[in-house]
């Protein structure tokens, strides 16, 4: 009968507490289309501010491309995936930008497919974290984002990266600007290639607490079980 009311604790408590260590779609990202950047340039060619480090991305989507954002919980987040950009190859970015891009999108209100919402333009959410530290070789810089804009087939936002200064290591505005005129010189300020980009970001789903009636439930059972396991141990047969 111990065996049995320890096998019943054991198992009430993997029940209550087995919830919080599952994960949970919180974005996914199934993108096939055209991404443009500018904003790069030194000799100022699409580039309005001249500043080589505020960086415009424009992608544009294919029928077909879908888009899920959920509502972040706080709870750590994990991304897996590919982005490849055709004639670079994968790797342009790290992949983990896709999980500042969704929590961008739910902090400005786009949740569920944003392919069927309207038109939609955003400063960034007062005092939601948007900034990815680029700390991948051989990049060493943060990026912060300053706008967004969605349209049914597009997404469109600004960042800005700051170099963090490490001798040796490059910035993705010297990447960019490598790649300018590589598939159509002379270099014009543009970089705009076709991409495939399939992205899951999950969070740790949070611990969820039983209703309040079930633990006079539990209560009741187990100290049942307990003096059934007393009156077995006074009149053993």
């Amino acid at each position: 009968m111990k065996t049995l009311f320890r096998s019943l604790l054991a198992g009430v408590s993997l029940v209550l507490f087995s919830v919080s260590a599952q994960a949970v779609l919180l974005y996914d990202f199934q993108w096939t289309g055209t991404l443009k950047i500018t904003g790069f340039s030194l000799a100022g060619l699409q580039n309005p501010d001249a500043n080589i480090f505020t960086t415009k991305f424009e992608w544009t989507l294919n029928p077909g491309s879908t888009t899920f954002v959920g509502t972040p919980n706080g709870s750590p987040t994990t991304t897996t995936g590919v982005f490849d950009v055709t004639g670079v190859g994968p790797g342009l970015l790290p992949i983990g930008i896709a999980t500042e891009v969704g929590g961008f999108l739910s902090a400005n209100g786009l949740t569920g497919n944003f392919a069927a919402l309207p038109t939609v333009t955003s400063p960034p959410a007062p005092g939601t974290p948007s900034t990815l530290l680029l700390d991948d070789f051989p990049f060493n810089s943060n990026i912060t984002f300053t706008s967004i804009m969605s349209t049914p087939t597009s997404l469109i936002y600004e960042l800005t990266e700051t170099p963090l200064g490490a001798p040796g290591i490059t910035t993705l505005a010297a990447v960019f600007n490598s790649l300018d005129g590589s598939v159509s010189p002379p270099p014009d300020g543009v970089i705009e290639r076709p991409f495939t980009l399939s992205a899951q970001v999950t969070q740790l789903a949070l611990p969820q607490v039983p209703a309040p009636v079930v633990f006079p439930m539990l209560l009741f059972g187990i100290m049942g079980l307990y003096l059934s396991s007393r009156k077995s141990a006074e009149n053993p047969a």
